[in-house]
């Protein structure tokens, strides 16, 4: 649906939302571009060593949160709402989302194939524990007791439903003291993360 054009000039809040919004939105489509060259090649890879460049999207989420005064995405959301009258904002909203988006596509895509692969080399039934984390001392976690959170909807979920629909999962893990689980992340707080999917038929 066509907007009416925008006459008046923006407010200076009204400017750094889109400043701010259009910013994340273009490194978020960098972080994207460079993690579908990654795949390309190889996307079981990928998914198993590789994907975590695409944490480095948190950073970008932070930084946007931190410059626009909020702490979550339905702060965001409020923001684009209260601003809902500014065809430019409009347009900022529509190019975040549309990234956004493409994330959901990609990491979709990936989860198909991946599970495609696993097909054709009949792994599916055959799990081993990686040689390089043999040595490795762990505390034992019992997922169903913790609360986790889907970064797309802020939402709680459950770990075990996904697990059922998807073979791609990134898990975040981050102390339970930082109150937005999408705004602040610190790559030294988790050293090694060793989790264990039993299959089912």
């Amino acid at each position: 649906m066509k907007r009416a054009k925008q006459e008046r000039e923006l407010t200076d809040e009204e400017r750094n939302i889109v400043i701010s919004v259009r910013h994340c939105a273009r490194e978020l489509d960098d972080i994207l571009q460079g993690a579908r060259r990654k795949a390309q090649s190889n996307p079981k890879v990928f998914a198993e060593t590789g994907i975590s460049v695409m944490f480095r999207g948190v950073d970008s989420y932070a930084e946007m949160y931190e410059k626009l005064g909020v702490r979550s995405r339905d702060g965001l959301e409020r923001l684009f709402s209260k601003f809902s009258d500014c065809e430019e904002i409009q347009d900022t909203q529509d190019a975040i989302e549309e990234t956004e988006g493409n994330w959901r596509n990609f990491l979709v895509n990936l989860d198909k194939e991946v599970a495609h692969d696993e097909h054709e080399n009949s792994r599916v039934n055959s799990v081993s524990k990686p040689e390089n984390l043999s040595d490795v001392e762990c505390d034992y976690l019992f997922l169903p007791s913790l609360p986790l959170i889907d970064w797309q909807t802020s939402r709680e979920v459950n770990l075990q439903d996904y697990v059922q629909k998807y073979m791609c999962l990134v898990v975040i893990c981050q102390p339970a003291y930082w109150p937005d689980t999408a705004v602040r992340w610190r790559y030294s707080e988790v050293s090694k993360a060793q989790v264990n999917f039993p299959l089912q038929n």
